[in-house]
């Protein structure tokens, strides 16, 4: 999926070759030298971070060159337009034990990085460090939080099918963990188990909202497989219990509490919290009112979903009863 339209300036002498576009200016070949970067403008590119760093330009992905190059990268991408020290780069690259060369090498891999990017003004000295220029929709970290939010507001305002839409393409941003292939660096992996941790609070939003709208028959295989992935995870075990009950599967509904109950008590010697037990009694009642969704952080209130959907049943029966018997004119008397 493109991530942004991205338009790339013709004639850049420092394109890499996968892009398939060295050539020079007459210009250029009439004055050598090194290109003047004031008079450049930066290209567009794609940064993704939401899975194996990657990084975009006019649908071609460039080569980033070796593994301290998409380390040093990475730590860039993850405090975009912020200068990183060159204390906390090295670090990154070399551990506690940097060899004697550390400043010098990491200045040689800042200057093939912004070869690759097309521009030196893509990575700047900014006291004490580097910093990764990165504009608005850019960076797929910053386009899923930004569509998360989007689907969040969405919700608040009872857009039940505009936030499921909207969340849903937040969610088909990721191409898998984040910044893969990088995470046995501390700070990768750390920021790599915040943006996992947001991309589940969005999928269980979105799950809670599909269930609302009735859309359990359609997600009860992705909840099958996600509740296999985590299988301490209670709202995404809640959740599928009620799309297993509502969709007449009571009986598996009530093995999934039972497996989940084992894996919690033999893992962690603790029982499922007490809305996990609420829905399995609900269930066991077979009280189909009390069987709704797990609520999620941030998300729907069901409660005050059904709520609406009966007032507004009644409005329409109200309405219909008018048009078979409509009431007599106040005031009026039977002959």
């Amino acid at each position: 999926m493109r991530l942004v339209d991205i338009v790339k300036p013709a004639g850049h002498p420092w394109l890499p070759a996968s892009t398939g576009d060295r050539r020079q200016s007459s210009t250029a070949a009439e004055t050598p030298g090194p290109p003047v970067w004031g008079c450049i403008r930066l290209r567009t590119l794609e940064f993704a971070a939401l899975g194996p760093l990657q990084v975009g330009s006019n649908g071609v992905r460039l080569q980033l060159g070796g593994r301290k190059q998409r380390i040093l990268l990475g730590m860039l991408v993850c405090s975009p337009n912020e200068p990183v020290t060159s204390e906390r780069l090295i670090d990154a690259l070399w551990g506690a034990v940097p060899p004697p060369s550390a400043e010098k090498n990491l200045r040689v891999y800042i200057y093939h990085l912004r070869r690759i990017l097309g521009s030196e003004k893509r990575i700047t000295w900014r006291a004490p460090g580097y910093a990764l220029t990165v504009r608005p929709g850019e960076l797929d970290i910053h386009l899923f939080e930004d569509r998360a939010a989007a689907g969040t507001r969405a919700l608040t305002h009872d857009s039940l099918a505009e936030g499921a839409d909207l969340l849903h393409g937040a969610l088909d941003l990721w191409r898998g963990p984040a910044l893969a292939g990088l995470l046995d660096i501390e700070h990768l992996r750390a920021k790599a188990v915040r943006l996992e941790e947001h991309r589940l609070d969005v999928l269980e939003k979105r799950i809670a909202t599909e269930l609302t709208l009735r859309r359990h028959t359609d997600i009860v295989g992705e909840l099958r497989a996600l509740a296999t992935e985590y299988p301490l995870r209670e709202n995404l075990q809640g959740q599928l219990m009620v799309a297993l009950y509502r969709s007449g599967r009571r009986a598996e509904a009530l093995e999934v509490y039972r497996t989940v109950r084992r894996t919690l008590v033999e893992e962690l010697g603790v029982e499922p919290g007490a809305e996990l037990q609420q829905l399995h009694q609900s269930i066991l009642l077979d009280d189909a009112l009390a069987c709704h969704a797990p609520p999620s952080s941030g998300g729907v209130d069901p409660d005050k979903i059904v709520l609406r959907q009966i007032r507004e049943s009644l409005n329409l029966i109200a309405r219909l009863l008018d048009r078979i018997d409509p009431p007599e004119p106040y005031g009026s008397s039977s002959p």
